[in-house]
């Protein structure tokens, strides 16, 4: 195990050690403690918001950013308690957020995931739905600059039916790029003030035909999409979709992408990530999916991951980190948490393509173990997933994890 990855889970205590084995309890107490290269992982459960930034500098670093990673099932649904947004970044730098869902935060919230003066930070393969003001908001309310030169990458966000902007970008909030990203609301999609239209890219997302220059919250749209491309320059391989064209069931907050939806293979490879919400290898036939998932053709999904109502903590989680080391091997940890008194065994797999997997062997017992691979050609990924079954219990799996060898 490495001292910069730590873990939250709803069982955990926030005067634990952050551990796989001793986790936290909320995401605000790892948020206290995270330095430059620290990943924090989220078990599935409920959790309230964090804010990070708020009472002091907090930054990551180009070379080692700070990562909040949720593992399927993990959902955060209640607003952060120091500030008026779930997801807050305030004045921090280098950040990636990946892979949580933000649901049902009402009009408590103002953003969805809100960046306040944060500079060169990724938001990927998030899911923010059922928020009642803007899904994403880059701005500059308590820093001393805008938010610039960051990316949102497959993200999918369906605002509530009263909720703003899906994404609202203001006060010389520059350079930002918004791709591969769905982007409802009854509102709008974009809403970019005029000082902010310095730089920005986007292109490959799919939009409602609202958008504006205005920059303010609860502005009017004052364009559609034609208007918008001939404004920005952007958005070129845009386009308007309605919601049953692309998700499974979204009357049913099921926004897994339906087996003929409009936002398959239309997205572009340009800083795209190499997994999804569910760690599902991208891209599959060598296009990339619009949104925070990629449709597998033919494969039946385990779960919905994303419920109506607020989803009750999982029975059985499993958490897999794979490192790699030089000389093309591999060192993987996992270990799991469940209320069962089943004795359950694993099976770590491996594929080098991303579709065929190989089993590396098979393990019972501890709830926590590793093993080590070999073998692996430099700079080649490889996928990484851990399946545990045991009588009377449905199979479970890891996410799939990705590394290169080196």
């Amino acid at each position: 195990m490495w001292l910069s990855d730590f873990f939250v889970a709803p069982g955990g205590s926030d005067t634990n050690a952050g551990t796989a084995a001793s986790p936290w309890q909320t995401l605000q107490s790892a948020a206290n403690q995270v330095k430059p290269g620290d990943t924090v992982h989220a078990a599935a459960g409920n959790y309230a918001a964090f804010v990070l930034g708020w009472d002091g500098p907090q930054s990551g670093t180009a070379a080692a950013p700070i990562t909040f990673k949720a593992d399927p099932g993990a959902v955060i649904s209640a607003r952060n308690k120091k500030t008026p947004h779930a997801i807050d970044l305030e004045s921090s730098n280098y950040i990636v957020i990946d892979s949580n869902t933000v649901f049902g935060n009402g009009r408590s919230a103002l953003g969805g995931i809100s960046l306040d003066g944060v500079e060169s930070s990724r938001i990927v393969n998030n899911l923010v739905y059922g928020n009642g003001f803007d899904g994403a908001l880059l701005y500059r309310a308590d820093a001393a600059s805008g938010s610039s030169n960051n990316k949102l990458i497959n993200n999918t966000i369906v605002n509530s039916k009263v909720a703003m902007w899906a994404v609202r970008i203001a006060n010389q909030s520059t350079g930002n790029e918004l791709s591969n990203n769905i982007l409802y609301s009854a509102c709008g999609s974009i809403n970019i003030s005029r000082d902010s239209m310095s730089g920005p890219k986007s292109d490959y997302n799919i939009l409602t035909n609202n958008f504006s220059t205005a920059g303010t919250l609860g502005a009017a749209a004052n364009g559609q999409l034609a208007q918008w491309q001939s404004l920005t320059q952007g958005d070129a391989h845009s386009f308007i979709a309605s919601p049953s064209s692309i998700f499974a069931n979204h009357l049913q907050n099921d926004y897994r992408l339906s087996s003929g939806s409009g936002a398959v293979d239309k997205g572009t490879a340009a800083a795209a990530p190499n997994v999804d919400i569910l760690g599902t290898p991208r891209p599959y036939n060598g296009r990339y999916d619009i949104g925070d998932y990629e449709l597998v053709q033919g494969s039946k999904p385990t779960s919905t991951q994303h419920p109506a109502s607020n989803p009750r903590p999982s029975a059985f989680a499993i958490t897999l980190r794979v490192k790699a080391v030089k000389g093309g091997r591999a060192n993987a940890f996992w270990s799991y948490r469940t209320k069962t008194k089943r004795k359950f065994s694993y099976l770590l797999e491996r594929s080098i393509n991303g579709r065929k997997l190989q089993s590396l062997g098979k393990f019972s017992g501890a709830s926590a173990q590793k093993s080590a691979d070999s073998g692996l050609k430099k700079n080649r990924k490889c996928f990484y997933r851990v399946r545990a079954f045991a009588k009377k219990t449905k199979t479970q799996w890891s996410p799939m994890v990705t590394i290169r060898g080196r």
